[in-house]
């Protein structure tokens, strides 16, 4: 009975080491421990006078895990917002999929489109999403995706928020 019951434990375990295990693609390049990735992209914008804005960042990973100095800047007439930050956050890759969370602080500018006021400057909370497709160019080593993006800012002197579309280039090791 003891040689039965040892038999079949061991059929059990040949089987289940046989199925394909699905992985997340670790530092946005699969099979990578770290990685270096670019990001660009425009967003639009849900401030009045302002339409529209470009976002870039480069982003450093480490397995799940990203920290990124990011940049955002909305124009409009006579009007913008500009924010530069640092954001950390996570990702994750699924079926060349990858999704990404982070939050983080930023200082910003501010430039009301009523005549005769000046800039200001204050500290602002950011946080953005990102979901993109994401292939291989040199497999192991270098990966680009494409997507959709949203960012945002919550501050008391001019919250803005906006999706947009983001596109990446990441070197892992």
């Amino acid at each position: 009975m003891k040689k039965l019951i040892l038999l079949s434990f061991i059929a059990a375990l040949s089987l289940l080491s046989n199925f394909p295990v699905v992985s997340t693609a670790m530092a946005q390049e699969p099979g990578s421990i770290i990685s270096a990735s670019v990001l660009g992209g425009l967003q639009g914008s849900t401030l009045n006078g302002i339409k529209s804005g470009e976002y870039y960042s480069i982003r450093g990973s480490f397995l799940n895990f990203f920290a990124e100095l990011r940049h955002d800047e909305w124009d409009g007439t006579g009007t913008y917002v500009r924010d530069n930050g640092f954001v950390g956050g996570i990702d994750f890759s699924l079926f060349h999929i990858m999704v990404s969370a982070g939050i983080g602080l930023g200082q910003s500018n501010y430039q009301s489109p009523l005549e005769g006021t000046s800039a200001q400057s204050y500290s602002t909370f950011i946080y953005e999403g990102q979901a993109m497709y994401t292939f291989e160019i040199v497999a192991g080593l270098l990966t680009a995706g494409i997507g959709v993006n949203y960012v945002a800012e919550s501050n008391n002197i001019a919250p803005i928020s906006g999706w947009g579309g983001v596109a990446m280039l990441s070197l892992g090791f």
